[in-house]
């Protein structure tokens, strides 16, 4: 087999740093049932949770780690805060750039006999095309607003904090999907408003498979879509008590919090400006070989966005150009990308089309290997 060039990192980053990997071996070795009990491995596991959500609360300058929720990852995090925030009666906006993890729970609740409903917003444009999209799409019904800050299947970023403001003056509540920007980009929680942002741990944070989390604004009082035992009143038949607690029912998964802390731990080291401008120039190589190649569609071109590139080749069904580079030991992603509102926009809902997503691991020989195959392809 060709040496892996591995390009699907938007879906889950690889290879994992060996930090990453270390730490879960010895976690597996050490950990207990945190909160559970009190002898030294279930107090082992409880200080490795904690120490987690000081990082997170560090690396993304927010003051309150009783705030950080775990989960298992974006989706589960999205559901707990659309769910848990959303009251019977009023209207949701989302973008047509939405991942089903906030499509699916938003078109549930508008099925679910509560008098909710949801509109969406195109947020294909520039900045001010979307910033006067999304106002016109907002009315006196409007409750809640889910938006991602960058989208998975193209890469742009959206103008999260303008959006942040026009929520916060109208008194909505928001909540962010930041699964596809954590690790590329500086998000600071201090320097724009939302009720609640999701992240992935397994993506761009270089953590592992099963681990996301959400981050609770302090004024948000979300209400437990799951209820179980959680160390805390167990006597009680009802969920209840502060966060954490109230939203993390039954037991957490200590090896991804400690893959995650050192995921966070390796791109502070590593210097997230670096990672992000790293990322960006090979992004800058492909795209610009692309352009070069006869055939190519290129689809969501923007001044502000991470390192994930949509094309496709012709009418060629994009499973059929994901199949042949993995042929080649090439990693991409074919298909809709679970996304369809985007493809509908975008206009590929028939062939799909081929995503590649970078990661500061991969090399500018990466990437002219890539579009040798390409190129190759199209002849």
């Amino acid at each position: 087999m060709s040496r892996l060039i591995y390009l699907d990192n938007a879906a889950t980053s690889y290879p994992k740093p060996k930090n990453v990997i270390r730490a879960v071996n010895d976690c597996l070795l050490k950990c207990g049932n945190p909160g559970r009990s009190g002898h030294e491995l279930s107090l082992y596991s409880a200080r490795a949770v904690y120490n987690c959500r000081e990082a997170i609360c560090s690396f993304l300058n927010f003051n309150h780690p009783e705030n950080v929720v775990f989960t298992y990852n974006t989706t589960y995090a999205l559901n707990m805060a659309i769910k848990g925030l959303m009251d019977d009666g009023g209207e949701i906006v989302i973008s047509n750039l939405e991942h089903n993890s906030v499509l699916r729970p938003v078109s549930d609740l508008s099925h679910s006999g509560r008098d909710i409903s949801f509109k969406v917003f195109d947020a294909l444009g520039c900045d001010d095309e979307v910033i006067t999209n999304f106002e016109n799409t907002l009315s006196p019904e409007t409750k809640m607003c889910v938006v991602t800050m960058c989208s998975n299947v193209t890469g742009k970023i959206l103008p999260y904090k303008r959006i942040g403001e026009i929520c916060k003056k109208r008194g909505i509540k928001l909540i962010f999907d930041a699964a596809q920007c954590a690790g590329l980009i500086p998000i600071d929680l201090s320097a724009f408003y939302f009720s609640a942002v999701c992240f992935a741990g397994h993506k761009s944070l270089c953590g592992i498979m099963g681990t996301g989390f959400c981050v609770f604004s302090p004024d948000t009082e979300p209400l437990p879509i799951i209820q179980g035992g959680n160390g805390v009143e167990s006597i009680s038949q009802f969920q209840s008590g502060p966060l954490p607690e109230r939203l993390e029912s039954g037991t957490v998964g200590v090896p991804g919090i400690i893959a995650l802390h050192e995921g966070i731990k390796h791109i502070t080291s590593a210097g997230l400006g670096h990672i992000g401008e790293k990322c960006l120039y090979l992004e800058s190589r492909l795209t610009s070989g692309l352009l070069q190649t006869e055939n190519i569609t290129l689809y969501g071109r923007c001044r502000d966005k991470v390192s994930t590139v949509l094309f496709s080749i012709g009418k060629v069904p994009s499973e059929k150009v994901s199949a042949y580079l993995s042929e080649k030991s090439i990693c991409v992603r074919a298909g809709l990308h679970c996304a369809p509102l985007a493809h509908e926009a975008l206009g590929t809902t028939d062939t799909g089309a081929v995503r590649v997503s970078i990661s500061h691991f991969n090399t500018g020989e990466d990437i002219d290997l890539f579009l040798k195959e390409i190129r190759l392809m199209t002849k």
